[in-house]
């Protein structure tokens, strides 16, 4: 008889869970919509999309090109940018460490030259029917490939690194949602289950390229 009861109350806990995730990413869109009104043509969008401008621009050594930009290893380096970089590099040789510059790329591994946002316009279609304003929304952090962001003269690479899917993953992620925490401890309870997963994986994707 226990059993039975037990296998009774299973469907209602799924359909309770269901409606709890439901309800939950609602307030999660209504916010996101709050927290962006009044945000459109702001002089951030200008700045980010002549950069995206000036990337599908950059001549390639071949056609080869990903996502509207070169392939990896195939920019066209540019003359002056690199006695630039020299010249930089030049100044502030003697310099300690703490007091030179270097460039930088966040998320370098996130690059829609190695298939990162090529779906962006998808989520920016499904974002505005939110009223959320899509200019903001670029899910791939770099244009060009890690090996094209050291041949332009980047030395500081930044890589985020997660556990997901059964290997050490680069992926772009590490949002802090306590609600969303709070929803899967709350899943796990109900189901008896765990999935050891938080908001800290959030965009983590199985298809994610592994740490070697």
């Amino acid at each position: 008889k226990e059993r039975g009861r037990e296998a009774e109350r299973e469907p209602m806990r799924t359909r309770v869970v269901v409606v709890a995730l439901v309800a939950l990413v609602a307030l999660a869109c209504f916010a996101l919509v709050d927290a962006h009104s009044g945000e459109r043509d702001s002089p951030i969008d200008e700045a980010l999309q002549a950069m995206l401008d000036w990337a599908d621009a950059t001549p390639c050594a071949s056609s080869r090109r990903v996502g509207g930009v070169c392939a990896p290893g195939e920019v066209v380096l540019d003359a002056w940018l690199q006695r630039a970089l020299a010249t930089q590099r030049r100044l502030q040789r003697d310099r300690p460490l703490n007091a030179t510059t270097w460039i930088g790329t966040h998320n370098a591994f996130n690059a829609r030259a190695n298939g990162y946002g090529l779906d962006d316009d998808v989520l920016r279609r499904v974002l505005r029917e939110f009223g959320i304003p899509d200019d903001h929304t670029v899910l791939a952090q770099q244009s060009f490939s890690m090996t094209d962001q050291l041949r332009l003269g980047v030395r500081h690479i930044m890589l985020d690194a997660q556990w997901f899917a059964g290997a050490v993953r680069l992926c772009h992620a590490g949002t802090d949602f306590p609600w969303f925490d709070r929803l899967v401890e709350f899943v796990e309870h109900v189901l008896h289950r765990t999935f050891n997963y938080s908001s800290e994986q959030l965009g983590c994707s199985p298809l994610d390229r592994t740490w070697s």
